[in-house]
């Protein structure tokens, strides 16, 4: 008999790279399979075509790459002149 351990009490981090979660049909844990660019995805998502495929897209430091890329330019423009906003929203009218 197998002995069990304790479960996790925390996330998995991701490492960088591009991310698929492969599900058998039925089943609602899937399994995360990383790749390291995004053709190797795209080829790794149409291997498994007979199963339900999930594509995550880009990971960076354990967070998709979209969320990093909107918090940067968020913080960035928190921290820009106000005056520098303004002509730029004005110009863009």
């Amino acid at each position: 008999m197998k002995i069990k351990g304790r479960p996790r009490t925390s996330e998995v981090q991701l490492k960088n790279g591009f991310y698929i979660e492969v599900f058998t049909k039925g089943i609602k844990k899937g399994m995360k399979i990383r790749s390291e660019n995004k053709k190797a995805m795209d080829e790794a998502a149409k291997l498994y075509a007979y199963k339900e495929v999930i594509i995550l897209g880009e990971y960076k430091n354990g967070i998709p790459f979209i969320e990093t890329l909107i918090t940067f330019l968020t913080s960035y423009i928190t921290n820009m002149n106000t005056e520098l906003l303004n002509f730029v929203f004005i110009t863009d009218i």
